[in-house]
């Protein structure tokens, strides 16, 4: 374990990035009193595997990915909302394009 000042982890942060990548474990210390500890973030796990929760699906419907007949009307009324909103507060000045 290796111990240094913030003022020596500000000038040589790369160095120390290096060697705790290599294993080594650095403690940042603010004065005498150790604040943090630099070390390397383990290794992630393996790729994922497509297909793996293949049979975790009991049952799906002939239209599941049918379109949804009131989602239109839902998103238009979102889209109509927004643009009154915008020209609202542009014509009150409020906003300036």
């Amino acid at each position: 374990m290796k111990q240094v000042s913030v003022h020596y982890a500000k000038a040589h942060l790369t160095r120390l990035i290096n060697e705790a990548l290599e294993g080594e474990e650095i403690v940042i210390a603010k004065g005498e009193q150790p604040a943090v500890r630099l070390v390397a973030v383990p290794e992630t796990k393996g790729k994922r595997q497509l297909g793996t929760a293949k049979d975790l699906i009991a049952y799906m419907a002939e239209d599941f990915d049918a379109p949804l007949e009131d989602f239109a009307v839902c998103s238009m009324k979102l889209l109509l909302d927004t643009h009154a909103f915008l020209w609202a507060i542009v014509e009150r000045g409020r906003f300036q394009i």
